[in-house]
């Protein structure tokens, strides 16, 4: 989705074409005339990701397959005014409208990067408008749109499902079959940080928009998310330093989980999807710490809430 209040979606199909479409939008949308709008690459092939720039949300790349002829990253403006090419055939290009107006499709990219290898996951950078993270065939890149001519690269590959850390801007995560890596951008050269591998392919991986350091990851056919808290981690994790991750797993539903995705502002709350289409809220709790007093009263901390029950009986929470 776009980040924007208005619901905007970008839907990446299997010829390579990004198309936009809405869920509800009523006829005065700022977005109505967006609705529909195609963005078509030079050559077809399968659209693997989609990132909406967090900064300028007129900004969308698109990450596609290898073609020996042509770029895998694009970047589209999606406010661009209709751009004619000649390897696109007039009557594929039309689209029919409610009104009788005919919406055309964008063919030209705000920028073309990625030649001659695959890309399979893309993430912006939160700390500049400019800086877009991919993962590639073999390494993880690093483009400034100001210089596309130069890219930061690590061969990895953990290339799939990258994500930066939403309260740490820094770290990133990724992933490959069973085996998830942490980055620190700062220095880039290798993993800060692996994850215990897990027995089956991981299928998804995401930071907590609202929780420090709190990481979850999904494995095909499962029903058990796992987390990973690296709050307590130093940051950047030093070579000569043993992390100390707590490990836990959560299972929010019977039925194997297809997906799953954080709430953006409600505390470790996600919503799961199972393949027969069922969706359920669930909210992730904290661990409980528990301390006696000299007084023998009792306090515990349970998210961010610090509680107290007094020997009379008396409770209290407290911010």
């Amino acid at each position: 989705p776009k980040y924007d209040p208005e619901c905007l979606l970008a839907v990446g199909q299997a010829n390579g074409r990004v198309v936009l479409t809405s869920l509800g939008q009523d006829h005065n949308s700022k977005c109505r005339d967006l609705i529909g709008k195609e963005f078509v690459p030079k050559h077809a092939r399968q659209c693997n990701t989609l990132a909406w720039n967090p900064l300028d949300s007129n900004w969308l790349a698109a990450g596609l397959d290898k073609h020996r002829a042509d770029f895998s990253v694009s970047v589209w403006d999606i406010s661009s005014k209709y751009t004619p090419d000649v390897t696109v055939p007039m009557e594929k290009v039309r689209l029919s409208t409610g009104d009788n107006e005919t919406s055309l499709v964008v063919t030209k990219p705000l920028y073309e990067l990625g030649q001659n290898d695959a890309c399979l996951s893309l993430c912006w950078l939160p700390r500049d408008q400019k800086l877009l993270l991919a993962g590639m065939h073999r390494n993880l890149a690093i483009f400034d749109l100001r210089n596309t001519n130069q890219k930061i690269f690590v061969n990895t590959k953990a290339v799939q499902g990258v994500t930066v850390d939403p309260h740490f801007h820094d770290r990133v995560a990724s992933f490959f079959e069973g085996q998830v890596a942490i980055w620190d951008l700062r220095k880039f050269e290798k993993p800060v940080l692996t994850l215990t591998e897990q027995p089956k392919p991981l299928s998804k991986v995401a930071w907590c928009p609202t929780r420090t350091g709190l990481l979850a990851t999904l494995t095909r056919d499962s029903n058990i998310i796992r987390l990973y808290d690296m709050q307590h981690t130093p940051t950047p994790i030093g070579d000569e330093t043993e992390p100390t991750i707590i490990e836990r797993s959560v299972q929010p539903c019977d039925n194997y989980i297809t997906s799953f995705a954080w709430h953006p502002t409600s505390q470790n709350r996600m919503v799961v999807v199972t393949p027969n289409r069922t969706m359920s809220d669930f909210t992730v709790f904290e661990r409980i710490s528990l301390a006696w007093s000299p007084t023998t009263s009792l306090m515990w901390a349970c998210s961010r809430q610090l509680y107290e029950c007094t020997e009379e009986g008396k409770d209290s929470s407290l911010e």
